[in-house]
């Protein structure tokens, strides 16, 4: 749950540019962004925290704090 909160949260600071080797005027710059990641391990976030919800274990190793400050 710890490494999949990372993840959704790449979306929200992680963007670069990519820069084409043979770029020319008329050549856009293309923009990297982690959106669909972050939109895919949500779901997958939600259902790890309802399969665990009563393991002790994710309260105490921080686990769920993690999860939660995946919301900017």
């Amino acid at each position: 749950m710890r490494d999949l909160s990372q993840y959704a949260t790449l979306a929200f600071f992680d963007v670069f540019d990519v820069h084409p080797r043979n770029q020319t005027a008329q050549t856009p710059q293309a923009r990297v962004t982690y959106i669909a990641l972050s939109k895919k391990t949500m779901p997958l976030l939600v259902d790890l925290f309802m399969r665990f919800k009563s393991s002790v274990d994710i309260y105490i190793d921080g686990t769920v704090e993690a999860a939660l400050s995946v919301s900017p």
